[in-house]
């Protein structure tokens, strides 16, 4: 799905708490000159929208690692000029992406809603250094299908180690989709079993985790003022 079909999808369920995303994937990033204006326009006339899914891609490389690296901080601009959070793709590439976010973080300005809310890393699978990065400049950290996985020891805990108030909870749709569903097409409904199973993991009750998880995404993709 395009941002654009995004957007629209959003303006006919306007009953609904959705937002849209705009951003260079890494696996474009060869083109990401020529889209630039269309992100612009999409983040001035979308409310509660975030840049992304932007990032850096060192495993599959379907763009060049110097274009990766000027789209990706040229979203991250397009982020702060917007004070818009940013939705944060990373694999294989840990080094090279905390050393361009921590230099984009320290020059936000500390009236900046971004101090306190500047994303999300998403599919987060375990890394020790993205999770110390994360909480120490106040991001979320989206969990999704692989907690379930049996191999995922890593993943839960870390998972353990990140404050309930800093959890999204993700579909990735068509992708990663959970036990029992691995292997499959994922679909948005299956992302109850990645709620169950990060309660299993805390011991928590489930309604508490998708209670709070659930406020978070409003205080990181809504209204500012809608959660405090």
């Amino acid at each position: 799905m395009s941002s654009l079909q995004a957007l629209q999808l959003c303006a006919r369920y306007k009953n609904l708490a959705m937002y849209v995303a705009a951003g260079i994937h890494p696996h474009h990033a060869e083109r990401w000159k020529g889209e630039i204006a269309d992100i612009k326009m999409l983040l001035k006339t979308a409310p509660g929208a975030a840049v992304g899914e932007i990032g850096l891609d060192y495993y599959r490389m379907l763009s060049q690692k110097d274009a990766q690296l000027a789209a990706f901080k040229a979203n991250l601009e397009l982020a702060s000029e917007f004070e818009r959070p940013i939705i944060v793709h990373s694999r294989e590439a840990t080094d090279d992406l905390l050393s361009i976010m921590d230099e984009w973080i320290c020059q936000i300005p500390v009236s900046s809603a971004l101090k306190e809310r500047p994303g999300v890393f998403h599919a987060y699978n375990g890394d020790p250094h993205i999770l110390e990065f994360a909480l120490s400049c106040h991001f979320f950290l989206g969990i999704g299908g692989p907690i379930t996985y049996k191999n995922a020891e890593i993943l839960r805990a870390a998972l353990r180690k990140i404050p309930l108030d800093r959890i999204l909870v993700e579909t990735d749709s068509p992708f990663l989709a959970p036990h029992p569903n691995r292997g499959k097409r994922n679909e948005p409904a299956y992302v109850r079993f990645v709620a169950e199973k990060i309660a299993q993991v805390l011991a928590l009750p489930a309604e508490t985790v998708c209670e709070q998880t659930t406020l978070n995404a409003i205080r990181l993709f809504g209204d500012s003022n809608a959660v405090k």
